[in-house]
Parts: C-alpha cells; structure tokens; sequence
C-alpha cells in the first residue's frame, strides 16, 4: 500500500472516531448524565469540530494528492 493511501486511511479512522466523541459527549450532556457548565461544553464542542474540521481538510488534500498521481 502506498504511503498517501495509508496516512488517508488512518486519517479516515480518526475522524471516524472524532466524529462518535462528538457525538457521545452530546448525547452524555443532552441526556445530563455530563455536567458541564456552558463555557467548558462549548469549548470542548469546539476544539472537537476545530479537529474534525482539519481532518476533513487533511482528507480533501489526500484524496486530491491520490486522484492527482492516478490522472498522470
């Protein structure tokens, strides 16, 4: 397997994953079974989508990289 291929796997799994930490923390703090005050939910809410938001982004470039190299 190629190294692009690989780095878009994993890069894939992890925002697989970052995508179900959203997700769970939403679900702990709708059902109020997680506590948080608003500045701390807010500010984990954020930096969770700011990494999924990257991820997307390492992705997109990968993917270009990938498709760029199959072309020529």
């Amino acid at each position: 397997m190629r190294k692009e291929t690989t780095v878009l796997l994993i890069c894939l799994l992890i925002l697989f994953a970052d995508i179900l930490g959203i997700r769970q923390t939403l679900d702990l703090w709708l059902g109020e079974k997680l506590f948080l005050n608003d500045f701390s939910g807010i500010a984990i809410l954020i930096s969770l989508g700011g990494l999924t938001a990257l991820l997307l982004w390492i992705n997109y470039l990968l993917v270009r990289k990938i498709l760029g190299r199959q072309m020529n």
